[in-house]
Order: structure tokens, then C-alpha cells, then sequence
């Protein structure tokens, strides 16, 4: 089914975006011209319904195979020290069908997950580099979820780029990140 979809995608980046941002999705510039390039390769120069692309979307950014998952995780923060603050991440993350214990220290919960990342006992994850993130609400309401963009820097020196979603805004960072490194494994790296 999704080959089929890719074949009708369109090859016009504006008219993606628009239908995204009605979707409540805003997208950075970065990962914009990065949902373009994905998709302008399915393109036959045919017009998707907008929930094709949605379905798309979700197929390449929110459905990645997985080989690192987030299982659990907590976070602890100490900010007794004025304006310095230390985040522990406290949690378990999937590699290949394992579960493993992470742990991790940094100054804010993104950095604190990547040291966790760093310090995996198996399947460590090494040489990426933070380049960009956005986080918003996708519709209005205490129990509205979040959406996070994460623009990373692979080993290799590519772009690579995640989406998550979740209720959590912590955890929708967390799902980001993982996703930008599961798409860039899944490409054969």
C-alpha cells in the first residue's frame, strides 16, 4: 500500500507543509525541506489526499522500525545551584529485542538521554551531534499531546531527523531522538 502512496506523492514541498501545519504539525525549516526530499523520491507528480500524506508521515518518521526503544524512564533533577541544573535519566531502552538498564547525567533531559545513550552496556550509541529542536502542542487542552523535531548530526556527518509524539513532552523529545537514530540505521548504516 505504501508504494503505492509514494508513487502518487507529490513533488511540491509548500503545498506538504500546509497540509501539515492544518494537521498541527510545524515543521522547522530543516525538517521541512527534510520531509520534502523524502517524499519528492516517492513522486509521480500526482496530488495525495491529505490524509495520504499523514499516512506517509506517520510510515517515515512515527512508525520507524525500531532497534533502540524507549521501555520506561524517569528523570531527577537537582537545581540547587542557582541557575545550574543537573538532570539524571533513569531508565530501560530496547536494543534488538533486549531490555537494558540506562543511565545518565547532563545538564537539561535531552543530554542526560544522550549520556545514557553513550554508556549502553551493549549497542552504545556514540557520534551523533544536537544540531536543532522544536517542540509544540498539536491541539489545545491539559491533555494534548506534543510533537518534537530533533535535527541530529550522524557519526557520518549526515543530517538525520526525528518526530516524536507523545502526552509527555519529556517523552516526546526521548521518542525524537530514538527515531532519528533508528531512521538513519534503518538506511543501511
Amino acid at each position: 500500500m505504501f508504494e503505492e502512496l509514494r508513487k502518487k506523492a507529490i513533488k511540491s514541498s509548500l503545498f506538504l507543509c500546509i497540509l501539515l501545519i492544518g494537521g498541527g504539525l510545524v515543521l522547522t525549516l530543516w525538517h521541512a525541506m527534510n520531509v520534502y526530499y523524502v517524499f519528492a523520491g516517492y513522486a509521480n507528480f500526482v496530488e495525495l489526499k491529505p490524509e495520504q500524506i499523514f499516512e506517509l508521515f506517520d510510515h517515515e518518521y512515527l512508525s520507524v522500525p525500531k532497534t533502540y526503544q524507549l521501555e520506561r524512564h524517569s528523570f531527577r533533577e537537582d537545581s540547587r545551584h542557582g541557575d545550574v541544573s543537573r538532570v539524571a535519566f533513569v531508565g530501560q531502552v530496547g536494543y534488538k529485542g533486549r531490555t537494558m538498564e540506562a543511565y545518565g547525567q547532563g545538564n537539561g533531559p535531552i543530554d542526560a538521554f544522550f549520556n545514557a545513550l553513550h554508556d549502553l552496556p551493549e549497542g552504545h550509541i556514540e557520534g551523533y551531534q544536537f544540531v536543532d529542536y522544536k517542540e509544540h502542542a498539536i491541539s489545545s487542552g491539559s491533555d494534548t499531546q506534543a510533537v518534537c523535531y530533533i535535527h541530529l548530526k550522524a557519526p557520518d556527518g549526515q543530517d538525520v531527523f526525528g518526530v516524536g509524539k507523545s502526552h509527555n513532552i519529556n517523552r516526546a523529545s526521548l521518542r525524537a531522538i530514538l527515531c532519528a537514530i533508528n531512521r538513519w540505521l534503518n538506511q543501511g548504516r
